[in-house]
């Protein structure tokens, strides 16, 4: 698990991705504890977390445009 988490490390440095590297951490953890945990539907828990990655990414999107649409409405200004 340290090896693990000194390579996310390293590899987020190296991106220049400083702010991430808890995030990194964090998730990393939460795949190898819920992969030990039932270990044989370990290859299931990295497509997992990219699927809750997306959807929330696309929650974050949709909430944007909708958002900035209702403060051209409020505003008048044309939405960015």
């Amino acid at each position: 698990m340290a090896l693990l988490l000194a390579l996310g490390t390293i590899v987020m440095t190296l991106l220049g991705r400083r702010d991430d590297i808890i995030m990194t951490s964090i998730t990393t953890v939460v795949v190898m504890v819920v992969a030990a945990i039932d270990p044989q539907e370990a290859w299931r828990q990295p497509l997992l977390r990219l699927i809750d990655t997306v959807v929330g990414v696309a929650v974050g999107v949709c909430c944007r445009w909708i958002a900035a649409a209702l403060s051209s409405k409020v505003g008048g200004e044309p939405a960015q």
